[in-house]
């Protein structure tokens, strides 16, 4: 990803992207603080180890402009977008090619995010 991401390539994540971004909130994303975190995994009774390998990737992801406007995106969508159909996710790419073997992690928030609200 470059540093003047303009939209992600995958067609089926482009849906209202520049809306999104508009509604970016400034400083941390809520739902990737630590505290959020372990609220939201105590939900699904995540283990220790698990919840501390989420908080890592949340600090990366809070640390890189680009990822971080995703992950807004992908909690956008899910969370305020009353036309986003939820069964697009499963068409939403794994994102190998741009994250690496973050890409697992970072789709891992798709299933947190929406308890945040």
């Amino acid at each position: 990803m470059t540093n003047d991401l303009q939209k992600p390539l995958d067609e089926n994540i482009n849906i209202d992207w520049e809306t999104s971004q508009k509604n970016i909130p400034e400083g941390k994303l809520p739902f990737l603080t630590p505290n959020q975190i372990s609220k939201n995994t105590s939900l699904v009774g995540f283990p220790q180890k698990a919840i501390s390998y989420l908080k890592s990737r949340a600090k990366y992801i809070s640390n890189h402009e680009n990822i971080k406007r995703l992950a807004w995106h992908f909690h956008y969508l899910l969370c305020y977008n009353e036309n986003f159909e939820r069964s697009n996710v499963s068409f939403w790419s794994d994102m190998t090619d741009i994250m690496g073997d973050m890409s697992g992690s970072f789709l891992s928030f798709d299933s947190l995010i929406s308890n945040q609200e």
